[in-house]
């Protein structure tokens, strides 16, 4: 996924800090619109709320998504120049599949919110109950301001593409009444979704200004919501690596060779999984051990993978494929899911551990 950081010109200082920070990630720099020179770009309603340098912001989030539509990516992740990327340096991956797995219900997935009211009905609910979800951004969810990070598809792209006058080369946005500034714009022109858990966090807005809001805005709306996220930002990334995802396992059982092409297949498109390979002889220790209720029951089994197929992903999580199915490629979009099943037979499915199905499905053998 590429990555747009907008940046005022005369700030270089922060360029310098995002172009370290991004290093490692697929990036562009967006030149920031500023208060003098917006109305170039971006033609809005007046309203007494909407100050230059917000009607700049505005500018400059369309100029970025435009420049995106224009290189014909499909998705891009946009983010201002004032951030702290250190969760997502640890989350990148899951975020990438949190999308993929989710991208087809909305336009817009924004990752972070510096408000009082998102902390407050978002961000402390997954710490107490530490289960990820999304929302719509509509009525109250609007109030989770903040255009700090956002992924936007193609989709998206397109509709915005709608408001640019190409004989002007600016885009008309005054069919939005109210006050345009760039959190509702954005959000609402699009069909929009907030994520419960910040993927990033602003720099301490302190010591790090706005170049859009006044220091009594700052102190009173903004320093509490990055404190919070600052203090526990490693419950955030322990709940989105450990609770949000079916492992990267993959179980596999023989019972006389192990089939070379499927084993091939399995180093080939999952590089990084970890790999359980079983007989009956390692099946049988692990039930003994773990689970010594279960060994009369695996004993009078003929068939002893229908058994560990069950038992496997119950136990450990991940997926199950019989080896004589060959392996299914692109099994990495449903890893935030709870369960899938591919087929009535449950000769290939996946799982967190100790899901209930499994354990049913585990009593119900004879």
């Amino acid at each position: 996924m590429h990555i747009h950081y907008i940046n005022l010109a005369k700030s270089t200082d922060r360029n310098t800090v995002m172009k370290h920070q991004l290093q490692n990630y697929n990036h562009k720099r967006i030149e920031a619109y500023n208060g003098e020179n917006y109305m170039e770009y971006v033609k809005i309603n007046y309203h007494p709320h909407n100050k230059p340098n917000t009607n700049a912001c505005i500018a400059s989030h369309l100029y970025a998504i435009k420049t995106a539509y224009d290189d014909g990516l499909e998705e891009v992740l946009i983010i201002e120049d004032d951030i702290n990327l250190e969760i997502l340096d640890q989350t990148w991956e899951e975020l990438q599949l949190i999308w993929n797995s989710h991208k087809e219900e909305m336009d817009i997935l924004q990752i972070h919110s510096a408000s009082v009211f998102a902390v407050q009905n978002l961000y402390v609910e997954v710490l107490q109950k530490g289960e990820m979800k999304m929302v719509d951004k509509t009525g109250n969810y609007l109030q989770c301001w903040g255009t700090t990070g956002y992924i936007i598809k193609r989709t998206g792209m397109e509709r915005f593409m709608h408001f640019y006058n190409q004989k002007e080369q600016r885009f008309d946005m005054t069919s939005y009444k109210g006050i345009n500034v760039a959190d509702i714009i954005l959000y609402v022109a699009c069909k929009t979704k907030i994520i419960n858990l910040p993927f990033i966090n602003i720099f301490n807005p302190v010591e790090v200004t706005s170049t859009i809001q006044s220091n009594l805005h700052i102190e009173l709306a903004q320093k509490r919501p990055y404190t919070f996220i600052e203090q526990y930002k490693q419950q955030f990334i322990t709940i989105i690596k450990h609770h949000t995802l079916i492992p990267r396992i993959m179980h596999i059982y023989y019972t006389e060779a192990i089939n070379n092409t499927f084993f091939m297949n399995i180093k080939k498109y999952y590089p990084k999984w970890k790999l359980n390979i079983w007989n009956e002889n390692t099946l049988h220790q692990f039930i003994e051990e773990h689970y010594p209720d279960y060994v009369e029951r695996l004993n009078g089994l003929e068939d002893k993978e229908a058994f560990f197929k069950y038992i496997s992903v119950y136990h450990f999580g991940g997926f199950y494929i019989r080896q004589d199915l060959g392996i299914l490629d692109g099994i990495e979009k449903y890893l935030t899911r709870s369960m899938v099943v591919f087929n009535e037979e449950w000769t290939a499915f996946g799982g967190r551990e100790k899901q209930s199905a499994l354990k049913e499905r585990l009593d119900g053998l004879v």
